[in-house]
């Protein structure tokens, strides 16, 4: 099992994104990279400037400026496997009549997230770009 990590979440804030973290049902800021130097447990702030310790496994979610990264897709990306879809509840009628079958349309195609938040390898186009850039000035 797979879990957000001091390495992964430095790689956020090398980005200079603020960084938020979702543990025990609460969000916490992470300042910068010194708060993530242990192996084990991150230090992150609540809205107060009060400190906390967090253990990278408790990690549940993930802020990233304005995108959110859930533990699942952080699964579903490092095991190449899609996410598992919760199954849909049925509505227990027994009195209704059964819908007629809806036509189904193909579902649409998702824009594929952006991975260079996963590791520096998917950054090599964006950084030629902004190197051939400064050049040119």
């Amino acid at each position: 099992m797979y879990y957000f990590d001091n390495k992964l979440l430095r790689q956020y804030i090398d980005q200079r994104k603020t960084l938020k973290v979702f543990v025990d049902s609460n969000w916490y800021d992470v300042a910068d990279k010194s708060d993530l130097n242990d192996e084990l447990d991150g230090i992150s702030y609540d809205v107060y400037g009060q400190e906390h310790r967090f253990d990278y496994r408790d990690v549940t979610m993930i802020k990233v400026g304005e995108k959110t990264y859930t533990l699942e897709m952080l699964q579903a990306f490092m095991t190449q496997k899609p996410a598992e879809e919760k199954p849909e509840k049925k509505a227990a009628a027994s009195d209704e009549e059964p819908a007629p079958p809806e036509e189904e349309e193909p579902p649409a195609k998702e824009k594929e997230p952006e991975l260079s938040h996963f590791s520096p390898v998917y950054d090599i186009g964006k950084i030629l770009v902004k190197e051939a850039g400064r050049k040119r000035k």
